[in-house]
Formats: C-alpha cells, structure tokens, sequence
C-alpha cells in the first residue's frame, strides 16, 4: 500500500538649424548578401501550417527520414483530437539552448534541442513503425506565436491522456546508465527475497550507483513532467537505445517502500536516497493523485509541493501544472503577461484562508522569481481575504477603504 499522508513565474537646449539645400544625389545600394545559415532557417511560421485556435486542432509530427540517420526529415498533420490517429507524446528536457540543431520540417529547416534531436536519432525502426505519429512541444507548437502557445497549453492534458504512450526520453548514455536501465528492465518487477530477518540485497554497488545518477537526472526535477506523467495512461522510459516500461520502475518504488516502512533499507546502499529523490517522488504523485479515491488536487496545494522543481520559464511554474488540477479552479495560460501578472491571475483565482495568505503569497512570489513584497492589512470582501499589496492593481478598486472586484 502506498501511505496517503505524504507530500512529497534630452532634447538638448540647441536651436534648429535649417539645412542648406544639397543636390539630389543618387545612391545606389546593393542587396544584402544573405549568408547560408540566413538561407537555410526561414521564420517558424513559414513552417507551421496554421491551426484551428478555436479548436482543438493539433500538429502531429511524422519521422519521414530512416532510422539512425543523421540528416532527420519530417512533415506535420493537422487533426482534432477527438479524431487523431494513435500518436505517442514525448516528455523530455530541452536542454542547453545553445546545444541545437537542425531537422528539415516541411521542406524547411526548424531548430531544435540537442537532446530532443538525439531522441530523433534513436528512434529505431520499430518505433517508427510502432508509433509513426509523435507529438513534441518544441516541434508541433509555434513557439512564437503566443496566441498558439496559450492554445496549446490550454489542451495539454487532453493530449497526453489521448497518447496510446507517453514517452520519457533521459537523454544519451552517461554513468553507467545503460546498467541502471537493463536492472530495472530485467529485476524490476522480480518480488523481495527474504534473508534471515532480513532481505536479500537489491542490488550490487554498482547498480545502485547507475540507478541514483539516473534518478537523478535534470529530467526528473522538470515542472513540464509533472502532468505528462500523471495524466499518462501507458508510459515507456528510455535513455540512449535502452528501455523500460513504467510498471518496473513502480515494482522499484514500493520494494524500496516495504524496505523502508519495515526498517531494512539502511542495509541496501543507495536506497534511502533513491527513495527521497525526485524520480521516486513523482512515481509517488502518479500513483496517489491517479487513485480513484484522490480527488483533483488544488492549484494552490500543486505550487507548494512542487515549488522547488524547475523550468525555463518562471510563468511555467503556474501554467505547467494547470493540466492536474480540477475544472473550477482551471485559469487560462496566458503568455502576454508578465510575471507580476500571472501573480495577479492566481491570486485572483484562488481562494484564500485567513491563516495561510502571506505564506503562499510569499511561495508563489518565489516561484515566478518576483521580489518579495511587504505584508499588509487584510481586506475582506466576502469570504475572501486580500492582502493589500498583494491585490493585483489592475483588476481591483477602492470603495469605502476596501479594494473590490472589477
């Protein structure tokens, strides 16, 4: 069983002068020369074929180039969701910005990550058999198109509970990853061994060094992935060319759990740490708030326990967990705003205890990396109470000494 108690954005002072008269002189310029690379990357929306944004119309992304290749083509579909053809999402890092490189989309070259073109790369020819449509965030969404990132956001949950797989890429080999990958593949699932009063050990060191560095991968400490993997109906892992299937990894999870509630897994090196890390923590999260009896959780509960998980974009802390919660407390992912006002669009959403106020202001101040601001007199309208310098200006007026809604 797993516990349900735990919890683990001069105008100068000269006159004018009038100029003397000059003859009109003919000046003729040369055209610009434009360099290869210029030629070779047109504008993202010369790429994207537009989409229904009253919709929900998405793009899938089909692999037309072979398996292993080093040049990676691709052509777009565009299909509504409730019509989509069996597609896999992928759950992935970025990664460094400066690491990218190029697919020919279209036709027409597109950047992307490095770590996502090398998930490319691995794809084999069973996979692109298997899963010939994919959708990937950095490929299928015009990134600058706000009007387009707001839309697709707004879809984020229905696409990946839609996905036949969602597919979780940890990047290339590293630190003996390929071993911590064939374990859980192979030992997985295989039940605890009793020894004496105890267990037999779960691994060798050296297994349980590779599976702590995978655990602990940027990956898992990624705002995105949070609701990618519980709003996932099958998920595969892979890392380099090798692979496992979510239910081993959970198998990993409550072994590690039965040794611990049972006070054996100080004799197994690297468990304790593995148990506390963030990989295991979100197989926890899957497995509690998908449980039948674990209602949709609230925005404001999401922005504290995950408070400290990471993204690239301050304003994902907030819209990065909208596909998790219920449909009363759903805001619209709006990228136009600043930080200051995706602060003002939670505070005006959210439903506040007297008591707890100023420590999620402060939480969620933090978390959209915003300054901190100085605690004030409550207002109160309604059951709802305000924290003066809290209350977005924008949206507020002064009646009487009290701000109200607009």
């Amino acid at each position: 069983m797993i516990p349900t108690g735990l919890l683990f954005f001069s105008r100068s002072g000269t006159s004018l002068v009038k100029p003397k008269r000059r003859t009109k002189i003919e000046v003729r310029t040369r055209k610009p020369i434009q360099t290869h690379k210029e030629s070779e990357t047109p504008k993202r929306s010369e790429i994207y074929p537009r989409i229904d944004l009253c919709g929900q119309e998405i793009r899938l992304f089909e692999m037309t180039s072979a398996s292993g290749s080093t040049e990676i083509h691709g052509k777009f579909h565009i299909t509504k969701l409730s019509e989509s053809p069996t597609y896999a999402a992928l759950s992935y890092t970025w990664g460094d910005i400066g690491s990218q490189r190029m697919i020919t989309m279209n036709g027409k070259k597109l950047a992307v990550g490095g770590n996502l073109w090398h998930f490319l790369h691995h794809r084999t020819a069973v996979d692109l058999a298997t899963h010939r449509f994919l959708w990937i965030d950095a490929i299928c969404i015009d990134q600058q198109d706000v009007s387009e990132r707001n839309h697709q956001v707004g879809l984020m949950r229905e696409i990946y509970s839609k996905a036949s797989v969602v597919v979780i890429w940890l990047g290339r080999e590293s630190n003996d990853s390929n071993v911590a990958m064939e374990y859980v593949a192979k030992k997985g699932l295989a039940p605890l061994k009793p020894k004496g009063p105890g267990y037999r050990a779960l691994w060798t060191r050296a297994q349980g060094k590779a599976l702590y560095d995978l655990c602990f991968r940027p990956y898992w400490r990624r705002v995105w992935i949070i609701q990618e993997i519980l709003n996932a109906q099958e998920i595969v892992v892979m890392c380099g060319t090798k692979r496992f299937e979510w239910r081993a990894f959970e198998s990993l999870y409550h072994k590690a759990k039965v040794l611990d509630l049972r006070g054996w897994i100080f004799h197994h090196e690297f468990a304790t740490g593995l148990l506390e890390g963030p990989a295991m923590t979100t197989v926890w999260q899957r497995a509690h708030y998908r449980h039948p009896d674990t209602p949709a959780p609230l925005l404001q509960e999401l922005l504290k326990v995950f408070q400290d998980w990471q993204c690239s974009d301050s304003r994902d802390k907030v819209y990065g967990l909208l596909g998790l919660v219920g449909t009363a407390e759903i805001i619209a992912a709006d990228y136009s705003l600043t930080g200051e006002g995706v602060y003002g669009q939670v505070v005006a959403s959210l439903r506040y205890s007297e008591e707890d106020d100023g420590h999620f202001c402060k939480i969620l101040r933090r978390s959209l990396k915003l300054p901190p601001r100085k605690s004030s007199e409550v207002k109160i309208r309604g059951n709802r109470y305000y924290y003066q310098d809290d209350w977005p200006r924008d949206i507020y007026k002064w009646i009487g000494g009290r701000k109200y809604l607009v």
